[in-house]
Protein backbone atom coordinates (compact mmCIF):
# COMPACT_ATOMS: atom_id res chain seq x y z
CA UNK A 1 0.00 0.00 0.00
CA UNK A 2 1.19 3.60 -0.84
CA UNK A 3 0.97 6.51 1.72
CA UNK A 4 2.09 9.75 1.77
CA UNK A 5 3.00 12.56 4.48
CA UNK A 6 4.80 15.75 5.05
CA UNK A 7 7.49 16.63 7.21
CA UNK A 8 7.84 20.16 8.83
CA UNK A 9 10.91 21.52 10.38
CA UNK A 10 10.69 25.26 11.85
CA UNK A 11 13.68 27.01 12.68
CA UNK A 12 13.81 29.91 14.50
CA UNK A 13 16.92 31.92 13.79
CA UNK A 14 20.29 30.50 12.18
CA UNK A 15 22.82 31.64 10.19
CA UNK A 16 23.18 28.35 8.05
CA UNK A 17 21.30 25.25 7.29
CA UNK A 18 23.08 22.09 5.46
CA UNK A 19 20.92 18.83 6.16
CA UNK A 20 20.53 15.49 4.44
CA UNK A 21 17.05 14.24 4.02
CA UNK A 22 17.35 10.42 4.17
CA UNK A 23 14.99 7.75 4.19
CA UNK A 24 16.79 4.00 4.20
CA UNK A 25 19.41 5.69 2.51
CA UNK A 26 22.23 8.82 2.19
CA UNK A 27 20.66 11.69 -0.28
CA UNK A 28 22.70 14.35 -1.44
CA UNK A 29 22.97 17.04 1.27
CA UNK A 30 20.29 19.92 1.14
CA UNK A 31 22.12 23.31 1.48
CA UNK A 32 20.43 26.03 2.61
CA UNK A 33 22.58 29.62 1.90
CA UNK A 34 22.45 32.27 4.41
CA UNK A 35 19.21 32.95 6.46
CA UNK A 36 19.15 36.63 8.51
CA UNK A 37 19.07 36.38 12.07
CA UNK A 38 15.06 36.00 13.01
CA UNK A 39 14.41 35.07 10.06
CA UNK A 40 12.84 31.77 9.22
CA UNK A 41 13.16 28.70 6.84
CA UNK A 42 10.29 25.57 6.94
CA UNK A 43 11.52 22.38 5.32
CA UNK A 44 8.94 20.17 3.33
CA UNK A 45 9.57 17.10 2.17
CA UNK A 46 7.59 14.16 1.41
CA UNK A 47 8.37 10.40 1.40
CA UNK A 48 6.14 7.47 -0.24
CA UNK A 49 6.40 4.26 2.12
CA UNK A 50 5.72 0.97 0.42
CA UNK A 51 5.17 -1.51 2.40
CA UNK A 52 1.91 -3.55 3.94
CA UNK A 53 -0.89 -2.11 6.65
CA UNK A 54 0.50 -1.53 9.47
CA UNK A 55 3.68 -0.01 9.24
CA UNK A 56 4.96 2.85 11.30
CA UNK A 57 7.98 5.87 10.59
CA UNK A 58 9.67 7.59 13.19
CA UNK A 59 9.76 10.59 10.82
CA UNK A 60 12.60 12.17 12.68
CA UNK A 61 15.07 14.96 11.09
CA UNK A 62 18.10 15.66 12.23
CA UNK A 63 20.35 19.13 11.56
CA UNK A 64 23.86 18.85 11.63
CA UNK A 65 26.06 21.63 13.02
CA UNK A 66 27.01 23.49 15.80
CA UNK A 67 24.61 25.18 18.45
CA UNK A 68 21.86 23.33 17.78
CA UNK A 69 19.91 21.17 20.16
CA UNK A 70 17.69 18.49 18.88
CA UNK A 71 14.41 17.68 20.75
CA UNK A 72 12.88 14.58 19.11
CA UNK A 73 8.83 14.77 19.63
CA UNK A 74 8.29 11.83 17.60
CA UNK A 75 6.79 8.86 18.69
CA UNK A 76 7.10 5.77 16.77
CA UNK A 77 4.86 3.42 18.87
CA UNK A 78 2.02 6.03 18.01
CA UNK A 79 -0.36 5.44 15.26
CA UNK A 80 0.28 9.29 13.53
CA UNK A 81 2.95 8.26 10.85
CA UNK A 82 3.15 12.43 10.65
CA UNK A 83 4.35 12.95 14.35
CA UNK A 84 6.38 16.15 14.42
CA UNK A 85 9.88 16.80 15.24
CA UNK A 86 10.83 20.12 16.19
CA UNK A 87 14.45 21.14 16.31
CA UNK A 88 15.21 24.77 18.06
CA UNK A 89 18.59 26.27 17.43
CA UNK A 90 20.62 28.27 19.91
CA UNK A 91 21.68 31.25 18.28
CA UNK A 92 25.35 31.81 18.05
CA UNK A 93 26.19 33.40 21.04
CA UNK A 94 25.94 37.35 20.55
CA UNK A 95 29.63 39.10 20.96
CA UNK A 96 27.57 42.81 21.88
CA UNK A 97 24.04 43.12 23.55
CA UNK A 98 22.79 46.72 21.49
CA UNK A 99 21.24 48.32 24.27
CA UNK A 100 20.65 51.55 22.11
CA UNK A 101 21.47 53.55 19.50
CA UNK A 102 20.54 57.12 18.22
CA UNK A 103 20.81 59.87 15.47
CA UNK A 104 21.20 63.35 16.30
CA UNK A 105 21.76 66.82 14.39
CA UNK A 106 25.07 68.53 16.17
CA UNK A 107 25.82 71.71 14.70
CA UNK A 108 25.87 71.34 11.33
CA UNK A 109 26.67 67.09 11.35
CA UNK A 110 24.95 64.46 12.43
CA UNK A 111 25.80 62.08 15.83
CA UNK A 112 25.63 58.77 15.58
CA UNK A 113 25.56 57.22 19.14
CA UNK A 114 24.88 53.67 20.72
CA UNK A 115 24.91 51.73 24.02
CA UNK A 116 26.61 48.52 24.55
CA UNK A 117 27.06 46.19 27.10
CA UNK A 118 28.62 42.45 27.33
CA UNK A 119 31.07 42.81 24.90
CA UNK A 120 33.38 40.18 24.07
CA UNK A 121 35.75 39.64 21.15
CA UNK A 122 34.35 42.03 19.27
CA UNK A 123 36.65 44.09 16.39
CA UNK A 124 34.97 46.98 15.66
CA UNK A 125 31.79 49.24 14.77
CA UNK A 126 31.51 49.96 11.48
CA UNK A 127 29.13 53.13 10.68
CA UNK A 128 27.26 53.00 7.81
CA UNK A 129 25.25 55.61 6.09
CA UNK A 130 22.31 55.69 3.89
CA UNK A 131 20.16 58.27 1.96
CA UNK A 132 17.05 56.62 0.76
CA UNK A 133 17.13 53.79 3.39
CA UNK A 134 18.61 50.75 1.25
CA UNK A 135 21.65 51.06 0.09
CA UNK A 136 24.39 51.91 2.76
CA UNK A 137 28.10 52.52 2.56
CA UNK A 138 30.57 52.55 5.21
CA UNK A 139 31.53 56.18 6.74
CA UNK A 140 33.70 55.22 9.41
CA UNK A 141 34.34 52.73 11.85
CA UNK A 142 35.19 53.22 15.95
CA UNK A 143 37.31 50.08 17.92
CA UNK A 144 35.96 48.57 20.67
CA UNK A 145 36.97 48.61 23.69
CA UNK A 146 35.30 45.29 25.38
CA UNK A 147 34.27 45.95 28.11
CA UNK A 148 31.84 43.92 30.17
CA UNK A 149 30.37 46.71 31.85
CA UNK A 150 27.67 49.19 30.37
CA UNK A 151 29.83 51.65 26.96
CA UNK A 152 28.84 54.38 25.07
CA UNK A 153 30.76 54.82 21.95
CA UNK A 154 29.95 57.73 19.18
CA UNK A 155 30.85 59.04 15.73
CA UNK A 156 30.43 62.41 14.02
CA UNK A 157 28.96 62.43 10.91
CA UNK A 158 30.44 65.97 8.78
CA UNK A 159 28.79 65.30 5.75
CA UNK A 160 25.56 66.11 5.54
CA UNK A 161 23.40 69.00 3.97
CA UNK A 162 19.42 68.86 4.41
CA UNK A 163 17.51 66.46 4.20
CA UNK A 164 16.83 62.65 5.43
CA UNK A 165 19.39 59.86 5.99
CA UNK A 166 19.76 56.41 8.00
CA UNK A 167 22.48 55.17 9.88
CA UNK A 168 23.29 51.66 11.38
CA UNK A 169 26.38 49.73 12.63
CA UNK A 170 27.88 47.13 11.24
CA UNK A 171 29.18 44.75 14.05
CA UNK A 172 32.57 43.09 13.24
CA UNK A 173 33.72 40.77 15.78
CA UNK A 174 37.61 38.86 15.96
CA UNK A 175 36.48 35.95 14.03
CA UNK A 176 35.14 38.97 10.88
CA UNK A 177 31.16 37.68 11.66
CA UNK A 178 29.33 40.32 10.82
CA UNK A 179 25.69 41.67 12.65
CA UNK A 180 24.05 45.06 12.02
CA UNK A 181 21.89 46.54 13.82
CA UNK A 182 18.82 48.30 13.71
CA UNK A 183 18.51 52.08 11.06
CA UNK A 184 17.56 55.30 12.80
CA UNK A 185 16.55 57.97 10.58
CA UNK A 186 17.61 61.92 11.24
CA UNK A 187 15.77 64.37 9.06
CA UNK A 188 17.82 67.92 8.87
CA UNK A 189 14.99 69.24 7.14
CA UNK A 190 11.73 68.08 8.61
CA UNK A 191 10.22 68.94 12.17
CA UNK A 192 7.02 66.65 12.60
CA UNK A 193 8.21 64.16 14.97
CA UNK A 194 7.32 60.00 14.10
CA UNK A 195 6.86 57.01 16.23
CA UNK A 196 7.84 53.65 14.77
CA UNK A 197 7.37 50.12 16.47
CA UNK A 198 8.46 46.91 15.09
CA UNK A 199 8.16 44.04 14.51
CA UNK A 200 4.54 44.07 14.15
CA UNK A 201 2.77 41.69 14.90
CA UNK A 202 5.45 41.43 17.69
CA UNK A 203 7.18 38.16 18.61
CA UNK A 204 8.54 36.46 21.23
CA UNK A 205 7.37 39.31 23.38
CA UNK A 206 10.24 41.50 22.18
CA UNK A 207 9.82 44.74 20.59
CA UNK A 208 12.05 48.07 18.85
CA UNK A 209 10.69 51.19 19.10
CA UNK A 210 12.00 54.11 16.96
CA UNK A 211 11.59 57.64 17.86
CA UNK A 212 12.59 60.07 14.75
CA UNK A 213 13.01 64.11 14.83
CA UNK A 214 12.10 63.76 18.95
CA UNK A 215 12.99 66.54 20.94
CA UNK A 216 15.73 65.89 24.40
CA UNK A 217 13.27 65.01 27.12
CA UNK A 218 11.53 62.33 29.36
CA UNK A 219 8.84 60.29 27.20
CA UNK A 220 6.61 57.60 28.53
CA UNK A 221 6.07 54.43 26.88
CA UNK A 222 2.63 52.64 27.96
CA UNK A 223 1.04 49.55 26.54
CA UNK A 224 -2.51 49.53 26.21
CA UNK A 225 -4.77 46.15 25.92
CA UNK A 226 -8.14 46.29 23.95
CA UNK A 227 -10.64 47.70 27.16
CA UNK A 228 -7.83 50.56 27.56
CA UNK A 229 -6.25 49.50 30.74
CA UNK A 230 -2.44 49.52 30.83
CA UNK A 231 -0.62 46.94 31.02
CA UNK A 232 3.14 47.96 30.61
CA UNK A 233 5.02 51.42 31.46
CA UNK A 234 8.76 52.59 31.00
CA UNK A 235 10.59 55.47 30.80
CA UNK A 236 12.87 56.48 27.92
CA UNK A 237 15.29 59.30 28.05
CA UNK A 238 15.91 60.58 25.05
CA UNK A 239 19.13 62.90 23.71
CA UNK A 240 16.84 64.41 21.30
CA UNK A 241 17.08 63.38 17.35
CA UNK A 242 15.96 59.38 16.49
CA UNK A 243 16.75 56.72 18.52
CA UNK A 244 15.69 53.09 18.44
CA UNK A 245 15.92 51.20 21.58
CA UNK A 246 14.56 47.00 22.42
CA UNK A 247 12.02 46.33 24.93
CA UNK A 248 10.90 43.13 26.42
CA UNK A 249 7.01 42.95 27.01
CA UNK A 250 5.84 41.06 29.80
CA UNK A 251 6.06 37.61 29.78
CA UNK A 252 2.36 37.08 30.89
CA UNK A 253 0.96 39.45 28.01
CA UNK A 254 -1.73 36.99 26.34
CA UNK A 255 -1.70 37.63 22.08
CA UNK A 256 -4.25 39.97 20.91
CA UNK A 257 -4.15 44.17 19.67
CA UNK A 258 -2.69 46.51 22.00
CA UNK A 259 -1.99 50.34 21.36
CA UNK A 260 1.61 51.67 21.88
CA UNK A 261 1.79 55.16 23.15
CA UNK A 262 4.47 57.32 24.15
CA UNK A 263 4.04 60.81 25.47
CA UNK A 264 6.54 63.69 26.88
CA UNK A 265 5.05 67.19 27.63
CA UNK A 266 4.73 68.45 24.04
CA UNK A 267 3.91 65.44 21.92
CA UNK A 268 2.06 62.37 21.67
CA UNK A 269 1.84 59.39 19.90
CA UNK A 270 -0.01 56.09 19.36
CA UNK A 271 0.19 53.13 17.14
CA UNK A 272 -1.77 50.05 17.29
CA UNK A 273 0.23 46.73 17.93
CA UNK A 274 -0.27 42.89 16.94
CA UNK A 275 1.09 40.46 19.71
CA UNK A 276 1.23 37.04 18.54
Amino acid sequence: MNSSYFKKLTLATLVSLTGSLCFSQSLTPLTIGTIAPGDSVVIYYDVTINSGAGSQVSNQGTISGSNFITLVTDDPDTAPLSDPTITPLNVFPLPVTLYSLSAIQKGSGVEVAWQVTSESNVLKYDVEKSVDGGIFSKIGEVAAQNNVQNTRYSFLDASVSSGKYYYRLKIVDRSTAVRYSAVVKVDLAGKTGSLTVFPNPAAQKQITLQLTNMEKGVYQLELYNGAGQPVYRQSIQHAGGSLSRGFSLPVSLTAGTYFVKVTSEKASFTQLLLVK
